[in-house]
């Protein structure tokens, strides 16, 4: 059954750093997107093995939102990166997110594919990806795809077809978005039925989430 935890005042998703995932479809948006999330960092990860805060659902199926230090060590700083398997590694944010604490992130991507970092509502860098492939979904795995195993919680996830201002982001971090607002393409509360493997849009847009253990590790 999900590892269905209480966070605050609601509920959280939490993943073993093993093999657990949560699969969604959603429509492909190639840039002119926000991401963002609270996430608690049980472990980090490393410049080798990232962890996968949103993935693809192999190498290279979507863009990424990763969690890493900048070497070896899972207890260094961690940092945001929004990369692609086999296509390029994106430049890191300028504030780290801490371990074992709940901390809000977010990324914009603007429709020239200006990257910026947000960590809890405050700048934290950013950088220009022009020629880059930064298509998000249209299937994507939050916490993981192969080998991008998350160990902790995640909460509160939306997806935005547009680039949300920082107060826009700085907003969302206390409250629920507007869900008539036709820009929230996907909106992930982690609640739901205890013991349920789904996990619904509470976007009303249908992108419902399935948790899912035992994957096989695929060849990469």
């Amino acid at each position: 059954a999900p590892g269905w935890v209480v966070a605050g005042s609601g509920s959280a998703l939490s993943f073993n750093g093993t093999n657990q995932y949560l699969s969604a479809t959603i429509p492909a948006l190639p840039s002119n997107y926000t991401i963002s999330a609270w996430v608690y960092l049980r472990s980090g990860g490393t410049d080798a093995n990232r962890l996968g805060v949103l993935t693809g659902t192999d190498c290279g199926d979507s863009v990424e939102l990763l969690i890493h230090s900048t070497n070896t060590s899972a207890t260094d700083s961690q940092y945001l990166e929004l990369g692609r398997c086999d296509a390029f590694n994106g430049q890191l944010s300028s504030r780290a997110v801490p371990l074992n604490q709940w901390t809000y992130i977010a990324v914009t991507v603007s429709s020239n594919k200006n990257i910026a970092f947000y960590i809890d509502g405050s700048a934290a860098g950013g950088w220009s990806a022009p020629g880059r492939n930064t298509e998000l979904g249209p299937e994507i795995h939050l916490a993981d795809n192969v080998t991008r195993h998350f160990n902790g919680m995640l909460d509160e996830v939306q997806i935005w077809n547009r680039v949300l201002t920082q107060g826009d982001i700085q907003t969302n971090m206390y409250q629920v978005p507007n869900l008539a607002d036709s820009g929230l393409v996907a909106y992930w509360p982690m609640v739901t039925d205890a013991g349920s493997v789904l996990t619904p849009d509470a976007s009303g847009r249908g992108h419902t989430g399935l948790f899912s253990t035992c994957r096989p590790l695929q060849a990469m």
